[in-house]
């Protein structure tokens, strides 16, 4: 994902909507693997050992797809309808960070369009990275040290329009995006 994966340098990140199909964006948690993963984890509680950081994330996924009407799973897979691109921060020690507790406010030109919670996503963060390690593993995948793996969105997905996005996560800082 080097690629697709922007780093938050404190000054609002910059986007195209013209480099999107039909463009979306979710406020997500991602985490940073310490070590490798070559098998599936026995129990939820392995995970806090695999991961070594949490940093807020903002997805930006393109759909592909000028309408949702007939979108299937195997649709959206052939389409590549994936993270086109994704915006991180700032990296917390994830021992330090009570990961279920995290909330964050998404603005956009100043006003408020989401308020979520890390618990939106399957209940607990921990319980999705311990879904997304083995779905990806036992798919074949050997995750790496270093991989970044977002856990999901914390609400729901909405259409990336032009404008000025702010997300503000407790404990993790902001992220700032600029949509021309």
């Amino acid at each position: 994902w080097p690629d697709s994966a922007i780093a938050y340098s404190g000054e609002p990140a910059a986007i195209s909507r013209s480099q999107f199909r039909r463009p979306m964006l979710e406020v997500e948690l991602a985490f940073r693997v310490n070590v490798l993963i070559p098998e599936p984890l026995a129990d939820v509680s392995e995970v806090h050992h695999v991961v070594s950081e949490v940093m807020p994330a903002i997805e930006l996924p393109d759909l592909g797809f000028e309408s949702a009407v007939g979108v299937t799973g195997e649709a959206v897979v052939a389409a590549n309808a994936g993270a086109r691109y994704f915006l991180y921060g700032a990296p917390q020690p994830v021992e330090q960070v009570d990961v279920n507790a995290i909330r964050a406010t998404l603005s956009h030109n100043g006003e408020p369009v989401q308020h979520v919670e890390a618990t939106q996503v399957m209940g607990s963060q921990w319980r999705a990275l311990y879904w997304l390690i083995n779905k990806m593993v036992s798919e074949g995948w050997v995750i790496q040290p270093g991989q970044i793996l977002l856990t999901g969105a914390m609400g729901e997905m909405l259409p990336l329009q032009a404008g000025l996005y702010q997300a503000k996560f407790t404990e993790l800082g902001e992220l700032v995006l600029q949509v021309d």
